[in-house]
């Protein structure tokens, strides 16, 4: 066969394509955020991040949950040879929903910046509800190309959507800022980019389509709306989307409430204000610490799905365990090495380091989250999405209360705190019922004990190092730069010393690490050549 007619290769080129351009976005829509607080203060960080979630709602949806059902269908209809005319129903569906969560959104406006204690974000979510009117143009034809196996006009997309999100939300917030109109002028704009971003990602697909267009009868026409599937592929998307959207719940539920409880708790309006936006350095951390954990999601189902479709359970089970131990180690050793260095970090990212104590809580968020995020992808892999649904819903609910409980007394920090219990919860849920279905082997002893001596040992070390370099510069005038010497030194260290120990201790065999050449020599020349 030729390399041209070759589907499988096709279909894992467009898999790697995907991938990329998920970890990218992933990537921008972490980074921007600190110039963006650098730029509008703690006051203007707490206004987009209490509209961000909305955003990204929509923005998930448009991505992942709608247009992988849709793809998915598409692809089984192709290979049948039935009528592809089925995407009008969807086209139907989605412009129903998107256009009433749209209005709803725009309407509920004031009632909603009421009741998160802030009238003047009015406005911003107003403007965000705009965005919610491309979800049915975006979610379709990226649901369209990727049935066809053309991963291309759908990675195109979203790198320009969110190029363009990014670059326009820094300007605007820049220009804002400059011309007088405060931290919530900076909003407005931020916000403004995102909706622009969005229309410019459906516009890019809407290029490819009519460029692309050969087959005849894909025609979006309202008689040809089949009822039968509307509510199978809402409840198939949903699910799917809620293992990805738990942070953007999560931040969700602290928008709604975090604001409210702490003025209802005699905190003044600009302190409060101020502390949530301190509290909200910790998403693009937490983002950035899950980057790993995705990347593993983005690979890990559609292994355990060959295994299991091969008909080999114990290949699958060693998929499952790896990728979990994987998680567990890199997830540990970063939130552990973030929470010793984030005063540091603190004050390099974000021009002080107020809170810190506050991050320091939701570093070890990463370990969980990144569980969170792998757990629901084995889960999926293994026909098991709704369990991991049915756990989200219920860290949601926890997470409610718990900001109920522990914010009234601890502030922000019982926010961090609520925010870490929650996602344990989810995360500890999902690997129990991954035990219960088969899909994990007992881990080794040896690798375990290797693992716990790693955390330790590069704890210490990044703790010594960082102390030493404090002692060594109090007097230097510039603290900012003083700061992110230490910092981004004691990141090094700390990860030139874990990758050293894991080798040591034999966290992983050299037979697991064999498929990555420069880790695979390293553990040659620190272990000898002896494989497990």
């Amino acid at each position: 066969m030729s390399q041209k007619s070759d589907p499988t290769k096709k279909i894992w080129q467009g898999a790697l394509v995907l991938t990329v351009a998920a970890l990218l976005t992933k990537v921008l829509s972490a980074v921007y955020r600190i110039p963006y607080q650098n730029i509008a203060g703690d006051v203007g960080f707490y206004v987009y991040q209490q509209v961000y979630p909305f955003y990204a709602i929509a923005f998930t949806l448009s991505i992942y949950g709608f247009p992988v059902i849709i793809s998915k269908e598409l692809s089984n209809r192709f290979q049948q040879k039935k009528d592809k005319e089925f995407l009008s129903t969807y086209l139907f569906t989605l412009t129903l929903l998107s256009i009433s969560g749209g209005l709803i959104l725009f309407v509920l406006a004031n009632p909603l910046a009421e009741w998160m204690g802030d009238p003047l974000l009015s406005a911003p979510l107003q403007i965000t509800a705009f965005t919610y009117f491309a979800v049915s143009i975006l979610s379709v034809l990226r649901g369209y190309f990727q049935g066809q196996n053309r991963m291309t006009p759908t990675a195109v997309s979203q790198l320009i959507d969110q190029s363009i999100r990014v670059v326009l939300i820094l300007v605007l917030a820049y220009v804002m800022m400059t011309l007088g109109y405060g931290p919530y002028g900076a909003g407005l704009g931020a916000v403004t980019g995102s909706v622009v971003g969005a229309l410019a990602g459906a516009s890019c697909l809407l290029i490819y389509f009519r460029y692309h267009k050969r087959e005849k009868g894909i025609l979006f026409q309202l008689r040809k709306v089949n009822k039968e599937y509307i509510f199978s592929f809402i409840k198939d998307s949903l699910l799917f989307s809620m293992t990805i959207l738990v942070l953007v719940f999560i931040q969700l539920i602290d928008s709604l409430s975090v604001l409210r409880l702490l003025l209802g708790n005699g905190v003044q309006t600009e302190a409060a204000k101020i502390a949530k936006g301190i509290y909200d350095r910790g998403q693009p951390l937490i983002q950035l610490g899950t980057i790993v954990a995705t990347a593993f999601a983005l690979t890990v189902v559609p292994m355990i799905s060959r295994a299991k479709s091969l008909g080999d359970p114990k290949e699958a089970k060693r998929k499952t365990e790896l990728t979990i131990r994987l998680t567990v180690a890199f997830g540990i050793l970063a939130s552990v090495g973030l929470a010793i260095i984030i005063e540091p970090t603190n004050h390099l990212l974000f021009t002080n380091r107020e809170g810190s104590n506050v991050l320091l809580v939701l570093a070890f968020s990463i370990v969980f989250g990144a569980l969170v995020i792998t757990t629901a992808a084995v889960l999926q892999g293994y026909d098991k999405g709704h369990y991991a649904a049915r756990h989200i819903l219920i860290g949601l609910v926890a997470k409610g209360a718990c900001n109920l409980w522990l914010i009234p007394i601890w502030g922000t920090l019982g926010a961090a705190l609520a925010t870490t219990m929650s996602l344990a919860m989810i995360a500890i849920l999902n690997i129990f019922s991954i035990h219960q279905i088969g899909g994990t082997a007992r881990v080794k002893k040896k690798q375990f004990i290797g693992l716990v001596f790693t955390v330790i040992g590069m704890g210490l070390v990044t703790f010594l190092w960082k102390t030493l370099l404090e002692f060594c510069m109090f007097s230097v005038e510039l603290p900012r730069v003083t700061a992110g010497l230490i910092a981004l030194s004691s990141a090094v260290v700390g990860g030139v010393t874990a990758l050293f120990l894991m080798i040591k201790f034999r966290v992983f065999s050299e037979k697991e690490v064999s498929v990555i050449p420069v880790f695979a020599k390293l553990y040659s020349v620190i272990n000898g050549r002896r494989r497990d």
